[in-house]
């Protein structure tokens, strides 16, 4: 078990799913494995309005690359 920030998962594709399963082949034998979701629209809505207007203004983006390792593209944080 490792943590793992909350994240739009797979945001950088360019049709990203819309609708993602878990599971697990194997119970974890050590405390975690739970799987925390999010929605970001709500997390959006629920900023306060001055702080989103500044974002807005400012044109914050911000943007992850993944680089191409070997012949294949990683999108794994670890790779």
């Amino acid at each position: 078990n490792y943590p793992i920030a909350q994240h739009l998962e797979m945001s950088f594709l360019k049709a990203p799913p819309r609708e993602l399963y878990f599971g697990c082949l194997k119970e974890s034998s050590s405390k975690g494995g739970e799987t925390s979701l999010c929605d970001f629209r709500k997390v959006y809505r629920d900023l306060d309005p001055d702080l989103r207007r500044k974002f807005q203004d400012k044109k914050i983006l911000y943007r992850r690359q993944h680089g191409k390792v070997g012949e294949r593209w990683t999108f794994d944080v670890g790779a």
